[in-house]
């Protein structure tokens, strides 16, 4: 099975004054989403220190994905949750 790498937009919101503040904005070659999330976490270890918010964007496919994870601060992973219910704290 070949893979294609894609490029993901990942756009990362921190928790601020009970609102969520968009502040970063990278682009990353990968061939999965997950792939691009471990990528970008490898690179970006000291955006993981407060309660942050990413959303990516898959752009370069037939039907663009959307997805959000939120930083678990006990664990340190992600955990892919719905934007609609997900409310920050």
């Amino acid at each position: 099975m070949a893979s294609t790498t894609k490029t993901f937009t990942i756009s990362g919101s921190v928790w601020v004054n009970k609102e969520w503040e968009e502040c970063l904005l990278v682009d990353v070659r990968a061939n999965t989403v997950k792939q691009a999330m471990e990528r970008f976490a490898t690179k970006h270890k000291s955006f993981f220190l407060r309660h942050w918010k990413f959303e990516v964007h898959q752009w370069n496919s037939d039907k663009p994905d959307y997805f959000t994870f939120y930083r678990d601060l006990v664990s340190g992973k992600f955990q892919q949750e719905n934007p609609v219910t997900a409310n920050g704290v």
